[in-house]
């Protein structure tokens, strides 16, 4: 889904024991991951569009994967417009998978033009 983003991080205890707080110095003790990577608190605006995001993708497992295969579907309608148009000029290489395929790539893509920067191009 684009737009804003909410991750969750697993990080194990004894890569916790290494991380400092990065939030306000009176978080003591910073015993938690979330006291320790939160710089303050959830995002408000994104935590609110969880329970709206959770109905869109549908109310059980089958209505869940016919809407991620509808997204699928789209993304690479969508990756086939940019690749057609990277891949039909000289000037630039595109070092992930070339081809649009659903089933051979994720959504993302890595290219470079000749001496522009991936904005430029």
């Amino acid at each position: 889904v684009y737009g804003p983003h909410i991750a969750v991080l697993y990080a194990s205890s004894s890569a916790q024991a290494s991380v400092e707080s990065l939030g306000h110095y009176f978080h003591t003790p910073a015993n938690t991951l979330a006291i320790k990577l939160g710089l303050a608190a959830a995002s408000y605006e994104l935590v609110g569009t969880i329970p709206t995001l959770l109905s869109y993708f549908g109310p059980d497992a089958s209505a869940r994967k016919k809407t991620w295969a509808a997204i699928a579907a789209h993304e690479e309608k969508l990756q086939a417009i940019l690749l057609d148009f990277l891949n039909g000029r000289e000037d630039v290489t595109v070092y992930s998978e070339r081809s649009s395929d659903k089933t051979k790539r994720v959504p993302v893509e890595f290219e470079r033009g000749g001496g522009e920067s991936g904005w430029d191009v």
